[in-house]
């Protein structure tokens, strides 16, 4: 699907992060100090620190709405940013 998109498109990586980090229930369940009991092995929310990959999450959501919304600048998506290492410019 991804080589019939004609639009602007990024993809980007987040290390040590499954399809569930994308949640804010894993980082409640972190919070909570029950996270290692609900994941230990971190299969299903990854081995990302939770609270880290929202804030994460966030400025990369931000930057992107900035972006399509606000006609900003995809910078945060052409290159990685040194604030968010975990970041990966596929």
């Amino acid at each position: 699907m991804w080589k019939h998109l004609t639009g602007w498109k990024a993809d980007i990586t987040l290390a040590n992060s499954t399809h569930e980090t994308f949640s804010d229930v894993g980082a409640v369940f972190e919070e909570a100090g029950i996270l290692n009991v609900l994941d230990p092995q971190g299969l299903m929310y990854g081995t990302i620190d939770l609270v880290r990959a929202m804030v994460v999450e966030i400025a990369y959501l931000r930057a992107f709405f900035d972006f399509v919304l606000k006609e900003g600048k995809d910078t945060m998506f052409r290159h990685p940013d040194p604030a968010f290492p975990e970041i990966t410019i596929v």
